[in-house]
């Protein structure tokens, strides 16, 4: 090859390496994304229709999700034994925790009596250059599951995000509900 040649393969190549790097690895994390193209198993199973058919509300288990939130965020394990501590205590499993559902076992055995935190997935983590107030959202007047889905059908392993949280996505909903398009509204 003459050296002319060789040196504009090298250049078109030094070019072109960054393009294509960037491209696979965007490629690779939007098919590695588990929450939208798979289920990711969670430390418990969590069926979401029988905390929803239990009157649970959504913002008591994920408090930031109020008005006054900024982040939803997940419960603590406090949270959760506030509410299963009744089951072994009060009455519905009295001196017998093998007859609890296993998620309830495992919160218990592995998590409360080891004094651990429940290191959830979180199927709607924004990155780190996304700003998402729970609390504007609300306060406009949108309900969980116009973003979430129908969780009072989500059971044990059926929970599938509505649609994945893209920029898109979120700037069509504002276009539609007539709210901000300014990038610094979403954008740090």
């Amino acid at each position: 090859m003459a050296p002319e040649k060789l040196q504009k393969l090298l250049v078109r190549t030094a070019l072109l390496a960054p393009v294509v790097i960037v491209v696979g690895l965007t490629f690779y994390s939007e098919m590695n994304w588990k929450g939208y193209w798979g289920y990711a198993e969670q430390p418990i199973p969590f069926p979401h229709n029988k905390h929803v058919a239990a009157g649970i509300q959504c913002q008591y288990c994920h408090r930031g999700a109020s008005t006054e939130g900024y982040q939803a965020g997940v419960p603590s394990v406090t949270d959760c034994y506030q509410c299963h501590r009744g089951m072994v205590e009060d009455g519905l499993n009295p001196g017998k925790p093998e007859s609890l559902r296993p998620g309830v076992k495992t919160l218990i055995k592995d998590y409360v009596e080891q004094r651990r935190d429940v290191e959830w997935f979180k199927y709607y983590d924004m990155p780190e250059h996304v700003k998402f107030p729970h609390k504007a959202h609300i306060n406009a007047g949108l309900e969980c599951t116009e973003c979430h889905g129908n969780v009072e059908n989500y059971g044990y392993e059926t929970f599938k995000m509505k649609q994945k949280p893209t920029m898109g996505w979120c700037v069509s909903c504002h276009r539609s509900k007539g709210a901000s398009q300014d990038c610094t509204a979403c954008h740090r």
